[in-house]
């Protein structure tokens, strides 16, 4: 990632993620699921990866910790699932 334009490398990670997420819709059986699961992961980790080197960038080096552990927190709270309605 250090090689390449880091704005280039994660704007075209993030296309990528798009297209495979759109394959989903297309899975006909489980090993389908599974290979565009795994694909998911594994640009999911790219994209995660990039986001901390992009925050290593822009921050001091005291700051970089809490901001990496904003970008983890924020990774929690949009996996989270919400409470229905009739559960509360």
């Amino acid at each position: 990632m250090q090689r390449f334009a880091l704005a280039r490398y994660i704007f075209l990670v993030v296309i990528f993620w798009g297209v495979v997420l759109c394959l989903r819709a297309v899975c006909t059986n489980f090993a389908s699921l599974m290979v565009v699961r795994f694909a998911l992961g594994a640009l999911e980790g790219a994209v995660t990866a990039g986001f901390v080197l992009v925050t290593a960038r822009w921050y001091q080096r005291d700051e970089q910790a809490t901001r990496t552990a904003f970008w983890y927190i924020g990774n929690a709270v949009a996996q989270m699932e919400a409470v229905p309605l009739h559960m509360a």
